[in-house]
């Protein structure tokens, strides 16, 4: 087994042990989402557009546009939430995430869909992506983004930093969420995840162990692989259905009783398909004009 694609499916999916023999066949790093459209190739991308700089550290993002924009479109904006930084994924000798397969992959299906795509940099996870969204929102206007439509998209060990910027504070912009196969909150008395994520390298924002501190009214699509085994991430994810119950949440929930974990890059079948493109529907759908 290749020793970039060991480290990938150890770190970036998180230690799911024994290990899916999927990744045994497949370099992770440069895997694309099991959906491919024609018109994916055609959007337009806007790379190193700086969003934070700091003494002699400039972090950038890109931006998918779809295919033949003009100047005077707005368009609402999925970004792609990171919860590793760039230096546990530079310790592990792979690329950033933000130009790994999957994630180019699922920003090119979301533009070539109409919407405006965004992955970035971070060095501070919790921190970076607070700044990513200032900025989007300062410069919507240069920027062609609407800056009162904008939605998530995270999955496996980044889904923490995601699901913490779903607070009670002002975050109307924030019309939905989408969460594949990703740690949400601890259960009750446990620091299970707290500790792994320690261990591991992604952030788990103290936030999470205070649920009620979050806002549960926007939409959210969440995704379950049954034969994923990455330690204790499914626990948290029953805590989550069970919490958003509770709170009468716009939660659509897809359990996918034969999904390995990250399912979307390693599991080539109409179930993942299917998916995806409920998922590209979901947001359309949310991020409409009212």
């Amino acid at each position: 087994m290749p020793t970039k694609v060991y480290i990938l499916c150890a770190f970036l999916f998180l230690l799911a042990t024994p290990y899916s023999a999927s990744c045994e066949q497949k370099d992770v790093e440069k895997a694309r989402i099991v959906l491919q459209t024609s018109s994916m190739n055609e959007v337009v991308i806007k790379r190193g557009i700086a969003y934070r700089t700091a003494g002699n550290v400039s972090l950038s993002m890109d931006l998918y546009y779809p295919p033949s924009i003009d100047s005077s479109t707005v368009f609402p904006l999925v970004v792609f939430v990171f919860g590793y930084s760039d230096t546990v994924m530079r310790n592990t000798s792979v690329s950033k995430l933000k130009d790994m397969g999957q994630y180019v992959s699922w920003a090119q299906l979301i533009a070539s869909s109409g919407l405006v795509a965004l992955t970035y940099e971070t060095l501070d996870p919790a921190s970076d992506i607070e700044k990513v969204i200032q900025y989007v929102r300062a410069n919507a206007s240069s920027l062609q983004i609407d800056a009162s439509r904008i939605a998530l998209w995270s999955c496996s060990g980044n889904v923490p930093t995601a699901l913490s910027l779903l607070t009670k504070e002002s975050r109307d912009y924030l019309k939905c969420a989408v969460f594949y196969y990703g740690f949400t909150f601890e259960l009750p008395g446990s620091i299970k995840v707290s500790e792994l994520s320690t261990r591991i390298g992604f952030a788990f924002p103290a936030i999470l162990g205070v649920p009620d501190t979050l806002r549960w009214d926007a939409p959210t699509f969440l995704v379950r692989a049954g034969l994923d085994n990455t330690p204790y991430l499914n626990e948290t994810l029953s805590r989550f259905i069970m919490l958003a119950t509770s709170k009468n949440a716009p939660l659509e929930f897809r359990n996918l009783p034969n999904a390995q974990h990250a399912f979307d890059i390693l599991d080539d079948n109409d179930n993942s398909r299917e998916t995806i493109r409920r998922t590209v529907d979901f947001i359309k759908q949310h991020l409409s004009s009212q």
